[in-house]
């Protein structure tokens, strides 16, 4: 049977479709620019609700260095709007073209530069919202100073949808780096990689991110540096001297490159792609163990700076049924998490994609039921 496309373009509007889910038993299935659908537990529950038409910029003081956002705002439009002032939100965004901020905002997504720029949680200001029982509610405001609500924002980040529905958010905005330098080294030891890794986040702390690349059998150690480009020659000079002689990649094919990264990490193309968290000490003895009992990954990319793994494996080689316990989490060290991020839908129809021992599972439902009573968003997608 074919489900209805619900496509608000006002606030009132998405309200009253959500009421009226609430009277008749319905639910939605939420989507902004339909890049993370792949994303969480398969699911046949569920209207379309798709938030894309609620968009465009509100209010930009570049003076202030903020802005106020619809949700359904694409992401390239929000960075040609704040380029032309020489600011920037400074995150990772894969397919900018496509990706809204809200399904940004709720994904909870942070790539390589986290290490040195943070997420957007770090910038939230305020938002605007829709319960799941059509409530229109708002929370914090647009000044930097202001706290009044600011831990509510901070809650729906990486909420993937299943408490409220944004549709607006107000952040501080910050400038765009003058410079920016790309290094590459291949380093085929895995303990060498992330010991020099250690290394160089210690020596160099205001590098923007680190990076472990693996793939058709080779490793290579990526280093990203944003700033002044004075001062970025120093570094790439000091860093040359230490690890030896590689091309710098300036400016625009430095960013192309990091584009290009994350843009290959937000798909798996039929593998399966396995997300791991763990503490940063933790990283590379976590990433070799991960590897022993899965098998060899097509492709990985390590940021042991924030402790965060993404690991492709050939789906025809995992058994489903079977697959948390020969991962076992509880084994490993540093309070290491996991999700399945990506995988075929036949693949992942046998699991929980989200890990069999959720911290805070039960407080999370607890919260869930304040916002969504009835359960109007996402059901079956999310552990909640």
């Amino acid at each position: 049977m074919t489900s209805s496309v619900y496509a608000p373009v006002s606030v009132t509007e998405l309200s009253s479709m959500v009421r009226d889910a609430n009277d008749q038993g319905r639910s939605f299935q939420v989507r902004g620019g339909g890049t993370a659908l792949d994303i969480g537990n398969a699911s046949d529950e569920g209207d379309p609700l798709d938030i894309s038409g609620i968009s465009g910029v509100i209010d930009y003081r570049p003076a202030d260095l903020t802005i106020s956002v619809r949700a359904g705002t694409r992401m390239a439009e929000i960075r040609d709007t704040l380029g032309e002032h020489g600011q920037e939100l400074p995150v990772d965004v894969p397919f900018p073209a496509e990706t809204t901020i809200g399904g940004l905002m709720a994904c909870g997504f942070a790539g390589p530069r986290r290490l040195g720029s943070g997420t957007l949680k770090d910038l939230i200001l305020g938002c605007e919202y829709v319960r799941g029982d059509g409530l229109v509610a708002k929370a914090g405001g647009q000044v930097v100073k202001n706290v009044s609500g600011f831990e509510i924002p901070r809650l729906l980040h990486g909420s993937w949808g299943a408490l409220a529905v944004l549709t607006s958010i107000n952040f501080k905005v910050t400038p765009i780096p003058k410079a920016e330098r790309t290094l590459i080294w291949s380093i085929p030891e895995t303990r060498d990689a992330f010991a020099i890794a250690r290394d160089i986040r210690q020596g160099h702390p205001s590098v923007t991110a680190i990076e472990i690349e693996r793939a058709n059998g080779k490793q290579s150690l990526v280093v990203r540096l944003m700033g002044r480009s004075g001062a970025l020659d120093l570094q790439v000079r000091d860093l040359v001297d230490t690890l030896g002689q590689t091309d710098a990649i300036p400016d625009a094919k430095s960013s192309a490159w990091w584009q290009d990264r994350n843009d290959r990490f937000a798909s798996a193309g039929g593998d399966v792609q396995l997300v791991v968290r763990t503490r940063p000490r933790y990283c590379g003895e976590v990433v070799t163990e991960v590897g022993k009992r899965l098998g060899v990954a097509a492709r990985s990319a390590i940021s042991p700076g924030i402790g965060v793994a993404r690991m492709q494996f050939d789906a025809d080689a995992i058994d489903a049924a079977n697959f948390w316990q020969q991962l076992d989490l509880s084994s490993l060290p540093g309070g290491t998490e996991a999700i399945v991020e990506f995988a075929p839908e036949e693949w992942k129809r046998g699991i929980d994609t989200w890990g069999p021992h959720v911290p805070g599972r039960e407080l999370m439902q607890a919260v869930k039921t304040q916002f969504d009573p009835k359960g109007v968003y996402n059901p079956g997608r999310l552990f909640i």
